[in-house]
């Protein structure tokens, strides 16, 4: 996986600027305020744990890094840029691909409790959002654009909530939750559009909620993978989520090439795909399989066959090949109410 490595290595945390305090009660969560033209940055690296820190609408060309527990990053009407001369912090890929917020543990103890709320991040040149070996960490309301990397991602993640996020026309996919036994996710009333992969990429991972989000024009709108990990993905629910016109052909990178997919099963189990409505999604050329729901076995490169899968009452039109496509693998699939065609699909691991 990569970033990964670098998660490993010490952290230089740089202050710069004025941070002003505001007064605080003895029973009430210490606050913090920045104010445009100081550094957030700095007020992140004087907060004691569960501190609030308040940023004033405005433009902050800063790369940030958050190892504290308990810290609320809350802002409206915040912009977030790559500065010219970032800090390098453990989530970047090097010097010339940066990570706009980097949420990670400086020892072997997870990360908890942290919050961003608000802030628009937009236009690093890796991700987003990134965070790796994190409990219960939320990303609300915030807009995450035009970035080289995910728009939004979390590995090794113990409880992570995305909801009512924008994620768009990131360089990979829009939300990301990778290597998560217990994922604990809640991805839900997010929109991700036109980003250069998945929408929503699920990968090696079990017990997560995808629900309520809108997923368009991406090169594949959900994707649950297994990839072979130690622990099967899968235990999950994807549903009420609105799939349309993922038919960018993409070249592949954390997920396969090519696009034309609206809701990918691949070698998960236990997944209840219900109530979406999935339309337009249409096979582009390419390694990925097409079409509106599809079931595919992911053994061939160390996977596994979809096992034990619900697909339910989903609302699916004009997708190709078919609205709902199965390679035939795999055991206790169970398909009801659901409108549209179906046939086979080769898949990845062939007929």
């Amino acid at each position: 996986m990569r970033l990964l490595c670098r998660l490993g290595a010490g952290f230089a945390l740089v202050a710069t600027g004025l941070v002003m305090t505001t007064g605080v009660a003895s029973a009430a969560p210490p606050t913090i305020t920045v104010h445009n033209g100081q550094s957030i940055q700095a007020a992140i690296n004087s907060a004691a744990p569960g501190t609030t820190i308040r940023i004033d609408a405005g433009t902050y060309n800063e790369n940030l890094l958050i190892t504290t527990n308990g810290i609320t990053l809350f802002g409206r009407n915040v912009k977030l840029h790559e500065p010219g001369s970032p800090n390098d912090f453990p989530c970047n890929e090097g010097p010339s691909a940066i990570a706009g917020i980097c949420v990670v543990s400086p020892t072997s103890d997870r990360i908890s409790g942290v919050t961003i709320d608000g802030l628009t991040v937009e236009g690093f040149s890796a991700d987003g959002i990134f965070s790796f070996h994190a409990k219960n960490f939320a990303v609300r309301n915030v807009t995450s654009r035009n970035n080289g990397g995910y728009g939004m991602a979390s590995f090794d993640v113990l409880g992570v909530t995305f909801d009512s996020n924008l994620s768009q026309a990131n360089g990979e996919a829009g939300f990301y939750v990778g290597d998560s036994n217990n994922s604990g996710a809640n991805v839900t009333n997010n929109r991700s559009l036109g980003n250069i992969a998945e929408g929503i990429l699920y990968r090696d991972s079990r017990g997560g909620a995808i629900k309520n989000n809108t997923i368009k024009d991406n090169c594949i709108g959900i994707l649950a993978l297994d990839t072979g990990a130690p622990n099967p993905g899968g235990n999950a629910v994807i549903a009420y989520n609105t799939v349309a016109h993922n038919n960018t052909n993409c070249p592949g990178g954390e997920g396969p090439p090519g696009g034309g997919l609206g809701i990918g099963i691949a070698g998960d189990d236990t997944v209840s795909v219900r109530n979406n409505t999935v339309t337009g999604n249409v096979q582009q050329p390419g390694g990925v399989p097409g079409g509106g729901v599809v079931l595919v076995d992911t053994s061939c490169f160390g996977g596994r066959t979809p096992n034990n899968n619900s697909i339910l009452n989903n609302s699916l039109s004009g997708n190709s090949p078919y609205d709902i496509g199965s390679d035939g693998t795999g055991s206790g699939n169970t398909f009801s109410g659901n409108s549209g065609t179906s046939g086979p699909e080769p898949g990845f691991c062939g007929p």
